[in-house]
């Protein structure tokens, strides 16, 4: 009969403590409760508890961390290291009562999952792995094993061999006269066919290669009888050795002298040599200039993102990960060295107690432990190329991973997870899915929730599908790290997808990136987030689900008002830096870290800033401030210091929205928002539109209008009526005119006199003023602090838009009867230097009486 658990003080009593005495067999002076532990939070130094530490007189053995069973363990793998990195101890164990996991620690910080597994009975037989390990008696030896010695990669030779791989493409590139892009779906080929050529002569030395000779040999009879034979055998040998990696369509056009040189180069590479990693590492390296040209762009995530979603996700061996939209492959590469890297730490006494071995377990881990996905013909090559060259390429597909079964009609490895069904699902998703509407099969699109609600729909964004299929392939308590567009987490016409996921998993993190995050893959701008959710427990998905009665984001507040219990912290943080600029070039810079990998630290030890101590002008200030006094260049995002936020909220805290720069702002705003007051209808939209029609308006010049990022209306072109061939808006002297998608940039003026007919595009929005000054209104909001306002508020699926119904609900300073000490406090606080002393705005200013009463303790008052 299963144990009874309902609180963390039961997994104590009735887990815990039967486990480390009557199976593990620790006597009661072993067993230290509630151990403080001095932990370093930044420069603060707090003392927490560890909930049990397993001591034999000054040498602590195991750190154990308690959960209550609602919880996922893997949830406190974080706190549990912190623990033993501050205590020492070798080993930690985590349980919620009903799943444990025993995580080792070497050099370097380095952590292992050594073994896991569910909790039934606490009997010696039900833990045989676990006594072997950390019993008593045991955990002496297992202790004194060292680990082997870590080898670092030879960095000269990745660079000989990425140099290699260069050299093949502009072969291919150079004599051929091809794009990157095709030039490099050549060399993928060419690569495949070397490797089948080996694979097959490895099994049956009586195998003919093919030779830079025989491909001579044809073309001296026949360019075309050269290039059938050379895809025959291509065909042939992919078939016998690779059958997952062959692609019915690919057919290598290069030129029979090119073939040759490449054959000539590539006799002496080998893809089974002992320096396999190297190659591999030498590929994936050589691979993200190749990908950002156009026609591969879309298939590549910065290696920095890569990186930082897979440390967040604390990659263990025991994970079965799956990219459902791989592109070239860089998170199962990653996923795949950082599960190599710990296996390699693994002492051969403590392999040998788990009962395998290294070489045993690498192949398990290329074989059952990753997986890809890609709908994409030359996105899937290049991932099994990429693959292939870290050892295995049969764990990529090619299909539309929102169906059951691949391009070739075969059902995929990793199925929905059912509980019925051993070992369905799997415990990480890492992915970067494609933006945006797609058209998608009917049938299809009935199966999904967010395909068929209300009425039947045609397409469906498949970011919010791929979000609902994570939820579905996750076991519980498995991981999803995705990027998606911030809208998803902001936008009101999301809303239903925000309640899905508080329905069906705890929101771990979500990780403000910014907006020229994806710029080396062609994409300039794009506002994304990394949204870090766990999938609940068994216990805690029975427990949302009885609350949740509308589906409606109201039932998950309403659940944890009446269940305190069960709320949750969700770390979230805003990032400027992420190791590269706007134009590409990388700010790293020796000894310094980038945004990310604070992120990284702060997520680990749970250190979070309070958002009550951030000054959120002096934030705003290092986001949109200006570079120089003189000079009205405004700050380039991505290249400040300083500028990360890492802060928790409470998940009862939620207000239907998940994106960090709404918190943080938010919280802030309510402290000065009882002496400010909403724009409201003192601004007031024009819709009026223009198209010429009488000959008087056709023979008529016109001025188009733009306005840069500060806020200068000028004239883009002039162009005569009958040239007009769309609807354009009329302007009038005095008119606020603003690019929607620009005006957090400063992308907002006034328009004056001057002009002859000016006229807008229908992209912009133009407002009457009523009852307040144009240039008082423009001067605040273009200030850091109402540009970082207006970045908070605008919503949009993948570029966010300020639309004048949410300009008119942005507050702005009472007009009052407040002294000019406090008005001089406002006037510094929220207007710069440059725009303060300006005499127009500067007079305003002065005769404006504002009350900031609620500025106490945010301003000096001095």
């Amino acid at each position: 009969m299963p144990i009874t658990i309902n609180s963390e003080r039961d997994v104590e009593v009735k887990i815990i403590t039967p486990l480390f005495k009557d199976v593990l067999g620790y006597e009661d002076d072993h067993m230290h409760w509630a151990v403080p532990v001095q932990m370093n939070f930044g420069r603060e130094v707090r003392t927490k508890e560890a909930d049990l530490v397993i001591k034999r007189g000054n040498d602590v053995l195991v750190v154990v961390e308690a959960k209550k069973p609602t919880e996922a363990i893997f949830g406190a793998t974080g706190q549990a290291d912190s623990y033993a990195f501050a205590l020492g101890s070798p080993f930690s164990l985590i349980t919620n009562g009903r799943e444990y996991v025993l995580r080792a620690y070497y050099h370097g910080n380095r952590r292992v999952d050594l073994t896991r597994g569910h909790i039934d009975k606490i009997n010696k037989s039900s833990f045989k792995k676990l006594i072997s390990l950390i019993g008593a008696s045991e955990i002496l030896a297992a202790i004194n094993e060292a680990p082997p010695e870590a080898v670092e990669p030879d960095a000269e030779k990745i660079k000989d061999y990425r140099r290699f791989f260069k050299g093949l493409h502009s072969v291919i590139r150079d004599r051929d006269k091809l794009d990157p892009a095709a030039a490099f779906d050549e060399l993928s080929m060419m690569l495949l066919l070397s490797a089948a050529d080996e694979a097959l002569y490895a099994s049956n030395p009586k195998h003919q290669k093919l030779t830079s000779e025989s491909v001579a040999a044809w073309a001296s009879t026949s360019t075309d009888l050269s290039k059938k034979h050379l895809n025959l055998h291509f065909d042939t040998v992919v078939r016998k050795a690779f059958p997952l990696l062959a692609e019915e369509t690919s057919k290598i056009n290069i030129s029979p002298a090119t073939a040759e040189e490449l054959l000539k180069r590539l006799k002496p590479f080998s893809l089974k040599s002992d320096d396999m990693d190297v190659k591999g590492r030498a590929f994936e390296e050589f691979l993200p200039s190749q990908l950002r040209g156009k026609g591969l762009g879309q298939f590549f995530t910065p290696r920095p993102i890569v990186n930082f979603m897979c440390e967040l996700a604390d990659i263990s061996i025991k994970d079965i990960v799956l990219d459902f939209a791989c592109g070239s492959g860089g998170f199962l590469i990653k996923a795949y060295e950082k599960m190599r890297g710990e296996v390699d730490l693994l002492p051969e006494g403590t392999l040998r107690r788990i009962g395998t071995s290294r070489a045993e377990l690498i192949e398990d881990i290329k074989s059952n432990h990753i997986f890809g996905i890609d709908a994409e013909p030359r996105a899937a090559r290049t991932a099994r190329m990429n693959m292939l060259l870290w050892g295995d390429g049969k764990c990529v597909v090619r299909g539309n991973a929102l169906a059951a079964k691949d391009s070739s009609g075969a059902p995929y490895a990793i199925q929905d997870y059912d509980p019925d069904v051993s070992d369905s699902g799997c415990t990480l998703i890492l992915a970067n899915p494609p933006f945006g509407a797609r058209e998608a099969d009917a049938a299809m699109l009935k199966s999904y929730h967010f395909g068929s609600q209300s009425k039947m729909r045609k397409s469906q964004k498949t970011e919010v599908l791929f979000v609902e299929k994570a939820l579905r392939l996750l076991r519980p308590e498995g991981r999803l790290l995705i990027v998606l567009p911030t809208g998803l987490l902001s936008a009101d016409s999301y809303a239903d997808l925000r309640s899905h996921i508080a329905k069906n998993a705890w929101v771990r993190g979500v990780i403000n990136l910014p907006t020229h995050t994806f710029v080396q893959s062609g994409v300039p701008t794009v506002n994304t987030v990394v949204l870090y959710l766990q999938k609940y427990s068994n216990e805690m998905m029975k427990a949302v689900s009885a609350g949740f009665t509308t589906d409606t984001f109201e039932d998950f507040s309403a659940l944890l008002s009446r269940r305190p219990e069960l709320d949750y912290d969700i770390f979230m943080a805003d990032c400027e830096d992420v190791g590269f600029e706007p134009s590409g070039r990388s700010t790293r810079v020796a000894g310094r870290k980038t945004d990310l990998e604070e992120v990284i630290e702060d997520f680990k030890i749970g250190s979070t800033a309070d958002i009550g101590d951030l000054d959120i002008f002096d934030y705003a200030e290092r986001l949109y401030g200006v570079k120089s006094r003189r000079r009205r260049d405004q700050v380039v995002r991505g290249n400040q210091v300083g500028t990360k936020a890492s802060f928790a909220v409470r998940a009862s805290q939620l207000a239907n929205r998940m994106d960090p720069t709404y918190y943080l702002f938010s919280h802030k705003l309510r402290e000065i928002s009882k002496d400010m007051e909403p724009i409201g209808l003192r601004v007031v939209p024009r819709a009026e539109r223009f198209f010429p029609k009488d000959d008087k308006e056709l023979d008529q010049d016109y001025s188009l209008l733009s306005v840069a990022s500060d806020g200068q209306v000028t004239v883009r072109d002039t162009v005569k009526g009958e040239d007009i061939t769309t609807p354009q808006k009329h302007i009038e002297e005095g008119d606020i005119v603003y690019n929607p998608m620009r005006a957090n940039i400063g992308s907002i003026g006034i328009l004056k006199g001057g002009i002859s007919n000016p006229l807008a595009s229908p992209d912009y929005h133009v407002l009457k003023v009523n009852g307040i000054d144009a240039e008082y209104l423009i001067a605040l909001l273009r200030t850091p602090f109402y540009k970082f306002y207006i970045d908070v508020i605008t919503t949009g699926s993948i570029r966010d838009r300020l639309y004048p119904k949410s300009l008119q609900g942005m507050l702005i300073p009472k007009k009052g009867a407040e002294s000019k000490k406090q008005v001089k406090m406002l006037q510094e606080k929220i207007l710069d230097e440059e725009i303060r002393h300006s005499e127009r705005v500067g007079g305003l200013y002065q005769e404006l009486n504002i009350s900031v009463r609620s500025l106490v303790g945010v301003v000096s008052p001095n």
